[in-house]
């Protein structure tokens, strides 16, 4: 059971709540709390939800003859009604709590997710969750009433365990790549990599992978929100991600670029909403006005930030007189359409080789 925590004196986002299509008896709880110290919700107060969704729209209090809220202290359960779950899509409910004299003391939007269930509508499918459904019911009434059978000797209960380990073989965790080794990519491809668990990436031999061997984990919340993250195993550790949004896959990103020089990086981090490349470039020795190409067209990208340093200290490099003889910075300086790192130090330096990593967007 999902449970959210709603302010009455914050506002938040509104959190997802996610069901199945049919899946009735559905329910949530949420903790109501008042500049985060627990809410005592007052006796007579009135629980509702007005819905929108696939399904229609509508509001209720009630399923059948009983309340759909069940209060205890500052937690209240909400069960969803069968309406609400009948088609697959996205909705929204508001969750709206009223004083015993109408007067209304908060309400708490929550997005409701219902994903689809293969054969819902037909016939045959309905009947086959039906019976799924009383099959349950029997076994919770079964384990109300269970005895324990104390006739049963320790051999029997060892070849019990031992019968359940085999039905329970390549079932989860191990079916699910969280057993003892990582499973392989189906069809040794990373975009078929879409369910929660481990997987083998093998360097250019999976398509749609990083191209280094290593292992990857797969996060899956539904079919239209996939995060994959690799993990190599070379000389150079790094991690990479990707997601997912409904079938489109993004480009596989650095969270730790190894920063080998003139190589571009694609990394996690966003500027102004845009994907922040980063790379690094070997300015040779310090030599004073000296522009270096980036090979970035001012009209195509834009440099938002940029480190420097030398093979002995970082820059800038102010120590000595205020001539500027023993002063070492950089800069960014456009020309010809053209971003170019200006290195100034008063006189060249001999020996003191420059480098500078930029960080740029595409405009």
């Amino acid at each position: 059971m999902q449970t959210f925590h709603f302010d009455l004196s914050t506002k938040s986002i509104a959190p997802v709540l996610n069901v199945k299509q049919g899946d009735v008896g559905r329910k949530f709880q949420a903790v109501i709390t008042d500049r985060g110290v627990a809410y005592n919700i007052p006796a007579g107060a009135q629980f509702s939800v007005w819905f929108s969704g696939p399904s229609g729209e509508g509001n209720y209090s009630a399923i059948g003859e009983r309340s759909a809220f069940t209060v205890d202290g500052n937690t209240v359960t909400v069960e969803l009604i069968a309406q609400m779950l009948q088609n697959p899509g996205t909705g929204a409910m508001c969750l709206v709590l009223n004083a015993v004299d109408g007067s209304q003391i908060g309400l708490w939007n929550v997005i409701y997710s219902v994903e689809a269930v293969p054969g819902m509508g037909s016939k045959t499918a309905q009947e086959y969750y039906t019976a799924l459904s009383e099959l349950a019911r029997q076994a919770i009434e079964a384990a109300a009433t269970f005895e324990t059978d104390t006739t049963l000797s320790v051999s029997g209960k060892a070849a019990d365990a031992a019968a359940t380990g085999a039905g329970l073989a390549g079932k989860a965790p191990a079916g699910y790549g969280l057993g003892e080794n990582a499973a392989a990519c189906p069809n040794s491809d990373c975009n078929q990599a879409v369910n929660s668990g481990w997987y083998t990436v093998s360097g250019s031999n999976t398509a749609n992978g990083p191209g280094e061997n290593g292992v990857m984990l797969v996060l899956r919340r539904n079919s239209s929100c996939i995060w994959q993250y690799h993990f190599s195993y070379s000389a150079n550790p790094s991690v990479r991600r990707r997601m997912c949004i409904s079938d489109a896959w993004y480009e596989w990103e650095w969270v730790n670029p190894p920063m080998v020089l003139g190589v571009e990086y694609r990394t996690t981090e966003r500027w102004n909403g845009k994907a922040v490349y980063t790379k690094l470039i070997d300015c040779g020795e310090a030599a004073n006005d000296a522009d270096i190409n980036t090979g970035l067209n001012y009209n195509t990208y834009q440099i938002i930030r940029h480190h420097s340093c030398t093979d002995t200290y970082a820059l800038p490099y102010l120590s000595g007189s205020l001539d500027g003889s023993a002063t070492i910075y950089t800069s960014i300086r456009t020309a010809n359409n053209v971003h170019n790192i200006r290195i100034v130090c008063g006189a060249d330096r001999v020996g003191s080789r420059v480098y500078a990593q930029i960080f740029y967007v595409a405009k």
